[in-house]
């Protein structure tokens, strides 16, 4: 699903949403993502992204285009992205040590 991004070249701070609301927050270390009532993200929120991901903050800034994906399995859940930079995409894959349980208590 494409999502709007913002990127704060000062603060190193990147913001991925689907513009709906959260029922809660899951903060993971410099991530904290964001849970509907249906238990989907509704956004990420990655402090750092430059160092988590080894792309220069020259080029995070100019990021066009943003899409976000989940999914629960393997006992691991999983945020998959597309970051659009320049011409380029840049698959993301963020595996989150999170119990079922806890994205169940979101609900």
């Amino acid at each position: 699903m494409n999502a709007q991004f913002k990127y704060d070249y000062e603060t190193n701070y990147l913001l991925i949403h689907k513009n709906k609301p959260a029922k809660s927050s899951i903060e993971l270390g410099e991530i904290i993502v964001d849970i509907d009532k249906y238990n989907q993200v509704t956004a990420i929120e990655i402090m750092n992204p430059d160092k988590l991901w080894g792309i220069p903050k020259k080029h995070l800034k100019n990021i066009t285009d943003a899409k976000i994906r989940t999914e629960y399995r393997q006992g691991l859940f999983w945020i998959f992205l597309k970051l659009k930079i320049g011409e380029e995409t840049r698959p993301i894959s963020i595996p989150l040590s999170v119990e079922q349980s806890a994205l169940t208590a979101c609900a």
